[in-house]
């Protein structure tokens, strides 16, 4: 759970951080659309390996991309 809004709380403060670093509207609009892009095209490949590989392994899967995607903002 906490994961889950950790992540779906990086959407609305996600334009403010690209604004931030200097972009403009049109690149803070390319940037949410990515995000919210990327996140739907990946949910039906999700959807499946939770019901082929089991929930257990996507879970832990996810919390290993979410770890090392945190870490990597220190670099």
């Amino acid at each position: 759970f906490f994961i889950f809004l950790g992540f779906q709380m990086t959407l609305p403060t996600l334009p403010l951080f690209v604004e931030h670093l200097g972009g403009n509207d049109q690149l803070i609009g390319l940037v949410v659309g990515i995000f919210t892009f990327s996140a739907l095209l990946v949910r039906p490949f999700a959807g499946h390996a939770l019901e082929t590989k089991g929930r257990r392994f996507v879970f832990l899967l996810g919390l290993l991309i979410f770890v090392i995607s945190v870490g990597s903002y220190s670099l």
